[in-house]
C-alpha cells in the first residue's frame, strides 16, 4: 500500500507513514459471537473511521451501522466471508 501511495504525489510517504503509525497505535477491540459493540465520536473533527473484521478460519458474519449527520442517518452494511 505504501508504495502505491509513494507514486501520487509529494507528502504521500508521509500521509502513508502518519497511516501506519495510527494503526500501529490504535487500541483493538475483540468482539466475539452475537456481541453488540458501539462506539460514539461526537467531535466534529472526525471525518472518518476505519473497521477491520478479522477471523481465524471460520465463516464471518456481521452487521455494520454507521450512524451520522445531523438527522443520524444510518448506512447499514451486511459483511459475510467463508
Amino acid at each position: 500500500m505504501e508504495s502505491g501511495l509513494s507514486n501520487i504525489g509529494p507528502g504521500a510517504d508521509s500521509i502513508a507513514s502518519q497511516a501506519r503509525e495510527m494503526w500501529e497505535k490504535a487500541a483493538h477491540v475483540k468482539v466475539q459471537g452475537r456481541s453488540l459493540k458501539t462506539w460514539t465520536y461526537a467531535s466534529p473533527v472526525v471525518q472518518r473511521v476505519q473497521v477491520v473484521l478479522k477471523t481465524e478460519g471460520r465463516p464471518l458474519d456481521a452487521d455494520i451501522d454507521l450512524w451520522q449527520g445531523p438527522d443520524n442517518t444510518p448506512q447499514r452494511m451486511k459483511v459475510y466471508l467463508e
